[in-house]
C-alpha cells in the first residue's frame, strides 16, 4: 500500500502521464469470520487500469478464476484443520500481483445431524448404516443402543448389525456420536424384525381324489396339490395363487393343500406360484410349470330333413361319438318353438306332422355333452318348405 501511495503522490505533483510512470497491481488479505466449517476472505488492491479480476486458490485447487469482488466466502469446510491458498490480481496490461493466506478453522461447535438407516433386516438382526463425522482431525466414536442397554462403544466405522433378536419385535435404536471435545449427537429409529417364513414347500399336478379323471393336464379341471408348510413362530397364514405373473385367488385358507383349476385354455403353457404368507407379512411360494391338454376335435352335428310332403316332414341326425362322451342331450326347435327333447343314443329322429302345405319351416337340433371336464355345445339348422297340395 506504501508503494501505491508514494506512485499516486509522484503523479499528483509532477502530473507525470501514463507512459511516464506506470502503477503495479498490488495486492493484502484478510482472513476474518473464522467458523469450524466456513472463512472469509477479504482484500486490499491497487491497479493500474480498471480492468482486472481475481483468481482464488484453495489448497492448490482453483475456486474462482474470474471474481471480481474484494472479498469471497470459504464455505463447507472441515472443522479444527489448516488451510492456505493465494490471491492473485491480473490487469489488463498482463500485470500479476499474488498474496497468500492461511488459517485454520475452529473445533465443532457441535456434531452435525446425522440419520440411521436400515441397510436389511432379517427375523434375528439389523443391519445399521449412518453418516460418519470423522475426518483426520476430528475424531468422533459412536456408541448403540437398545432401548437404554448400549450394546456397541467406541465404533470407528458407521455401520452395525444387530444381531440375536427376537423375530417380529420392535425395537427402539439409538446411536451416539461422541466427539473426543465432548460434544454429542443422538439419532434414533424404530424398527420391526421380520417374522419367521413359513417352511418350504412343493407344487405337483395329481389327480383329484374326488372326481373321475379325463387327463391330468385337463385345462377345466386341472388339480395342483402340495404338503402343508409350517410357520416355526405359529403366525397364521393364507395362501395366494399366481398364474403367468397375475394374481388368480387371494386369502385361501391355511387348511388347503390343494387348488382345482377349471378355466385355463387348452394347449397352453402356465406357470403357477403359490405363495404362503404369514400375517407378518414373510412368506414362502413354490413354483411349477404346466402345459395344458388339448381335446380331440369333435365331428360337426349332421342333420338332414326327409320325407317332405305338403303336410309333413321327418327330421333326422348323426348321434355325437367320442372319447369320454357318455351322453348326449339333444333338442329339435322347429321355427323357434321346442319339439322335441331326449339323450337316447339311437332314436336319432322325428317326425315333423302336421304341417302347412306349401310353406318354409326352420329346423334346428342342438347337442349338449361333455368330454371329460369340456362341456361340448353342437348345433345344426335346415331350413325346407313343404311340397304344394295338389
Amino acid at each position: 500500500m506504501k508503494k501505491m501511495l508514494a506512485l499516486c503522490i509522484l503523479w499528483t505533483v509532477f502530473g507525470c502521464n501514463k507512459e511516464a510512470i506506470e502503477i503495479l497491481p498490488e495486492i493484502s488479505i484478510n482472513v476474518a469470520s473464522i467458523t469450524d466449517s466456513s472463512a472469509e476472505l477479504e482484500w486490499q488492491y491497487a491497479v493500474g487500469t480498471t480492468s482486472f479480476g481475481f483468481e482464488i486458490l484453495l489448497n492448490d485447487k482453483v475456486l474462482e478464476k474470474q471474481h471480481q469482488k474484494p472479498y469471497y466466502q470459504l464455505s463447507n469446510l472441515s472443522a479444527n484443520t489448516n488451510y492456505s491458498g493465494k490471491v492473485i490480481l491480473k490487469d489488463d496490461r498482463g500485470n500479476i500481483a499474488e498474496e497468500s493466506f492461511s488459517f485454520q478453522t475452529l473445533a465443532p461447535q457441535s456434531l452435525a445431524v446425522f440419520q440411521l438407516n436400515i441397510v436389511k433386516k432379517t427375523s434375528h438382526s439389523i443391519h445399521l448404516e449412518w453418516q460418519n463425522h470423522n475426518t483426520d482431525q476430528n475424531e468422533v466414536h459412536y456408541d448403540v443402543f437398545i432401548g437404554e442397554e448400549k450394546v456397541a462403544e467406541g465404533l470407528k466405522s458407521s455401520t452395525f448389525v444387530l444381531q440375536d433378536l427376537e423375530n417380529y419385535t420392535n425395537y427402539r435404536i439409538s446411536v451416539k456420536a461422541i466427539h473426543s471435545n465432548g460434544k454429542e449427537r443422538i439419532a434414533q429409529i424404530e424398527s420391526r424384525t421380520l417374522g419367521t417364513a413359513p417352511t418350504a414347500f412343493k407344487l405337483k399336478v395329481t389327480a383329484d381324489p374326488n372326481n373321475k379323471i379325463f387327463h391330468l393336464l385337463d385345462p377345466y379341471h386341472l388339480y395342483i396339490a402340495w404338503d402343508r408348510p409350517v410357520v416355526p413362530d405359529g403366525a397364521s397364514f393364507v395362501y395366494h395363487i399366481y398364474v403367468n405373473g397375475e394374481l388368480y385367488q387371494e386369502n385361501l385358507a391355511a387348511h388347503m393343500t390343494a387348488h382345482v383349476f377349471t378355466d385355463l385354455e387348452e394347449n397352453k403353457e402356465y406357470h403357477i406360484r403359490v405363495e404362503a404368507k404369514t400375517a407378518h407379512q414373510e412368506s414362502t411360494s413354490a413354483s411349477i410349470k404346466v402345459q395344458t391338454f388339448a381335446y380331440p376335435k369333435i365331428p360337426d352335428l349332421e342333420m338332414s330333413i326327409t320325407q317332405i310332403t305338403p303336410f309333413s316332414a321327418q327330421v333326422e341326425w348323426l348321434p355325437i361319438i367320442g372319447e369320454g362322451i357318455e351322453t348326449v342331450a339333444y333338442s329339435l326347435y322347429v321355427n323357434g318353438q321346442l319339439l322335441y327333447e331326449t339323450d337316447h343314443k339311437n332314436t336319432l329322429l322325428y317326425a315333423l306332422w302336421p304341417l302347412q302345405a306349401n310353406t318354409s319351416y326352420t329346423a334346428i337340433v342342438k347337442a349338449k355333452t361333455t368330454m371329460g371336464f369340456k362341456n361340448i355345445s353342437l348345433e345344426s339348422r335346415k331350413t325346407f318348405k313343404t311340397y304344394p297340395y295338389n
